[in-house]
């Protein structure tokens, strides 16, 4: 199906996208989308704000997990079929669209004209080489290029005289085949030998394979759902003095990586331990489900305002029933750009202290370095940069790899001019965790 996007209002107001035979169509401010919007001042869109899938003779849109949200016709909408008379917009104020799906034109067969009569092939010459259509096809040419001088005016030549001629000029395009084919494999046996002879002569240099490891492709839904109860919303009273100041307060994300230990960033163990107090882990998804802090670990080695290891550990009063899976060296060493990646956390804004709901959201790992941004090896290649975009909230995120495996904790965004970078954005690798399970003890490290 071809898609016809008509804008209505916002930046590209006036404007139109057209797509052909695309199934899934992405609309947001990230330069990656298929239709980017491009605000300036407070953006409205979010950097992967909503898709148009086709499905068929159907067109739907589909919310990514925006801030703002998808309305449909002035109602807000998670997912809904879109007809061309229907507006579509991205936030309750921005800007809107109609969407118009047309059908791809089909292609149109040529059907050939009945022959007068059959033309039985001579015995000598072998069966036809080509079919009706086919016939049709290259009768038409054929009849397109004859001279006048065969064709005299006043008279006509039969089907299958031009039968006899298409046939003749086949015969002689198969014998032109037939002596490449025969050249293209005397070519490739000689390649061959000179390449069996290379190997023969250097039979002592030892080859060194590589072997990529597969971890499944798993669908980002079934990783959200395995993983709904062990993400927690970190809330606390703030307080100056010592004295609370306002009513509960969502700041940061942490996930479960054993029965009492919660994985975090240091930052938000710095945050916690001075701008609040009775700081309570809030489960997603079950609000009844609270779990007070009672013990606090920073990475030995974080700096506070500096890129550095940037994870903690939490203690809860309490025993949970399931835990996140932590990815193992070998799919650690396997973290490169283009690595596909997901986050589940709290987006500042979106933070309901009442009613906590995580926000899912897919993104790329587009580089991976040591602190200071350049490239080491396996044990200092720690900084995860990536493009899933998030917010104030989302810190201490856990960053899923395909096959639903935790490979590093969301940290920060690099911001430049006092502007933060729309999908410039890094975690820690989770094996940074294992100081701390060493130094505050528990089951959930990840092994050496």
């Amino acid at each position: 199906m071809n898609l016809k996007i008509t804008h209505l209002s916002g930046p590209k107001q006036g404007m139109e996208d057209a797509f052909s035979d695309k199934a899934v169509v992405t609309l947001g401010r990230h330069p990656g989308c298929d239709v980017v919007f491009q605000e300036t001042g407070t953006p409205i869109v979010s950097g992967r704000h909503a898709e148009l899938r086709v499905d068929g003779a159907k067109v739907f849109v589909v919310d990514l997990g925006s801030t703002n949200g998808t309305f449909l016709n002035g109602r807000r909408a998670q997912s809904a079929e879109v007809k061309p008379d229907d507006e579509v917009a991205l936030g309750a104020n921005g800007p809107a669209f109609r969407v118009h799906g047309e059908p791809a034109p089909a292609e149109v067969p040529v059907q050939a004209p009945a022959p007068a009569s059959p033309a039985p092939a001579p015995a000598t010459e072998g069966p036809k080489l080509y079919g009706k259509q086919t016939v049709g096809m290259m009768i038409q040419q054929a009849l397109a290029s004859v001279p006048q001088a065969e064709a005299p005016k006043g008279t006509s030549k039969s089907t299958e005289y031009f039968e006899a001629l298409v046939e003749k000029k086949v015969r002689r395009s198969s014998k032109r085949l037939r002596l490449i084919l025969v050249v293209s494999a005397a070519v490739f046996l000689v390649a061959g030998a000179i390449i069996a002879y290379v190997a023969y002569r250097n039979r002592t240099v030892q080859v060194i394979q590589t072997t990529q490891v597969s971890y499944g492709d798993t669908a980002g839904g079934t990783i959200a759902a395995a993983n709904r109860f062990n993400v927690f919303m970190l809330a606390g009273y703030p307080a100056t003095n010592g004295k609370v100041t306002g009513p509960l307060q969502g700041f940061c994300t942490a996930f479960a990586v054993s029965a009492d230990l919660l994985a975090t960033n240091s930052h938000c163990v710095v945050a916690g331990s001075k701008r609040f107090v009775s700081v309570t882990a809030l489960m997603n998804g079950a609000p009844a489900n609270r779990y007070p802090i009672v013990q606090w670990a920073a990475h030995p080695g974080y700096r506070e305002g500096e890129i550095s290891p940037d994870v903690g550990l939490l203690r809860i009063s309490g025993r949970l029933t399931s835990a996140v899976t932590l990815a193992g060296p070998t799919e650690l060493g396997q973290v490169a750009p283009g690595t596909n990646v997901f986050l589940y956390g709290f987006p500042g804004r979106l933070n309901k202290e009442d009613a906590p709901e995580a926000t899912f959201i897919e993104g790329d790992i587009g580089r991976v370095t040591t602190f200071d941004q350049r490239l080491g090896d396996f044990g200092t290649n720690t900084l995860l940069q990536h493009s899933a975009y998030c917010t104030g909230g989302t810190s201490g995120s856990p960053m899923f790899n395909a096959a639903g495996h935790v490979i590093g904790v969301n940290a920060g965004g690099y911001v430049e001019n006092g502007e933060a970078l729309a999908g410039y954005n890094f975690g820690m690798r989770v094996d940074l965790l294992n100081v701390l399970f060493a130094q505050i003890g528990g089951q959930g490290a990840v092994s050496p």
